[in-house]
């Protein structure tokens, strides 16, 4: 399994051209994010000017018009006197204004020359019309027709037609160039397209050459995990049908030893001499130790298996510990500095017994010359809670670091601190069962800080 794994690690680095497949392909689609962007800003700009350009020749169609009935409203006021025929002369000059304040939002700055001189001719045009009118109020007809038969007005609606047309044909000129250029962006840019949709398909089918025969060995490894993880499941589970049918069967002629030892005392224990009461307590006490030893490992063999996933508030945990060990922080005189602690979920008994042994050890393993102080603290990522339990103990040698978490491991010897050495491996076990990972960083007379990790994702009720 572990040669699957490194074969399919090594099959998997990527190789240099790889690499610059992957470079070429972002490129290429930046530089085709970039072509669409300006495109689409100039089909924009194209349509605006389309707009301005239709607006133009409206307002210019619309300018004609309104001279043309202007002067129609002039001569039949010539005519007939009849001021109803002033209407639609005052009504066109007044929407003169409007019409060249559009006119001149729309045209092209070239193209204002033009502009100001129809704005200029059609001025002298109504100025023109409106002097006729005048004289003709003030009963002077006869100059009012001098001045129509003159041939100024019609030579100046002649100009203005002809500066009209300059006008338009300009806007269409520009309107065509516009139209062609885009044309010949829309062009360069479908070239590229196809030039960039032809690099990036071959640097995807040299990926794909590159990934695909990985793929099937990425399945055959992952089927292959699977089937060993089965192998290990099952493992685990006749290690410990071992360890408790050997442990039970241990217990029972442990329990005939004891009972013997028992019956040894009452009937013969005052016959011995000192000698043989020493040797007789030796026999008793490792009685006594095997047993205690046997019910850690059925402990053990069984820890969580009656126990479900559930919230747990961490911090009505620590106050259940703080009082379980009540006596032992009073008579050391222990500090425990506690943040505020997060809701999980877990097996609420076993992160109860992590956390008591974890403190229970921070108070054991204390200096001489200083009381206790334990901090508990927390941070988290998006898949795991991570506590910290920090004291300022003895420490422990780097060379350890490695061994305490393993079952029936002691650094000091009996005498010395009492225990079996099976406290941290319990806490490893309890990590495990919670789908994280334990750490230790100690120095000696440095104090010591436990890490674990309790998962964000594991089920209610499983």
């Amino acid at each position: 399994m572990r040669k699957q794994l490194h074969l399919l690690s090594d099959g998997f680095k990527k190789p240099r051209s790889i690499t610059l497949a992957l470079s070429y392909i972002f490129l290429i689609l930046l530089v085709v994010l970039a072509i669409f962007f300006y495109i689409q800003t100039k089909a924009k700009q194209l349509d605006r000017d389309y707009q301005a350009s239709t607006r133009v020749e409206v307002n210019l169609s619309n300018l004609l018009s309104n001279l043309q009935d202007a002067e129609t409203g002039q001569r039949g006021y010539l005519l007939t006197q009849d001021r109803r025929y002033l209407g639609p002369f005052y009504l066109a000059r007044a929407s003169n204004l409007t019409i060249f304040k559009e006119i001149f939002q729309d045209i092209d700055v070239n193209s204002v020359p033009e502009g100001r001189k129809i704005k200029d001719l059609t001025a002298r045009k109504y100025d023109e019309l409106e002097a006729t009118i005048e004289l003709t109020q003030q009963e002077r007809l006869s100059e009012a027709l001098q001045i129509v038969e003159t041939d100024a007005g019609q030579m100046m609606m002649d100009s203005l037609r002809i500066l009209i047309h300059s006008l338009r044909e300009k806007e269409k000129s520009k309107l065509a160039f516009s139209v062609q250029k885009i044309n010949r962006l829309y062009l360069a840019g479908n070239i590229v397209f196809v030039i960039c949709g032809i690099t990036i398909l071959g640097a995807l089918v040299y990926v794909f050459r590159f990934i695909h025969p990985r793929l099937d060995q990425l399945y055959q490894t992952n089927k292959a995990l699977k089937e060993h993880q089965i192998v290990i499941e099952s493992k685990n589970e006749q290690l410990e049908h071992f360890a408790y049918i050997t442990s039970h069967d241990i217990r029972e002629p442990l329990k005939s030893i004891k009972g013997f030892v028992e019956l040894f005392e009452v009937e013969y224990f005052d016959k011995l001499d000192h000698l043989g009461k020493q040797s007789f307590q030796f026999i008793k006490d490792a009685a006594d130790r095997m047993d205690r030893m046997i019910t850690t490992i059925l402990n053990f063999s069984n820890l969580g298996k009656s126990e479900k996933f559930e919230e747990v508030d961490l911090n009505t945990t620590i106050q259940k510990v703080e009082k379980d060990l009540n006596v032992l922080i009073q008579e050391n005189n222990a500090e425990i500095r506690c943040e505020n602690l997060p809701l999980v979920v877990g097996k609420k008994e076993l992160l109860k017994l992590l956390y008591h042994n974890l403190i229970a050890n921070a108070i054991k393993f204390k200096q001489e010359a200083l009381s206790p102080k334990i901090d508990i603290s927390w941070k988290e990522d998006d898949r795991y809670w991570t506590f910290f339990v920090k004291d300022n103990g003895i420490g422990i040698p780097e060379k350890h670091h490695a061994t305490i978490f393993r079952f029936f491991s002691r650094l000091h010897q009996q005498s010395t601190f009492s225990g079996y050495g099976i406290g941290l491996a319990f806490c490893k076990r309890i990590v495990e069962l919670h789908d994280g990972h334990m750490t230790v960083s100690s120095h000696v007379d440095q104090g010591t800080t436990f890490s674990f990790q309790i998962s964000k994702h594991l089920d209610h009720e499983s």
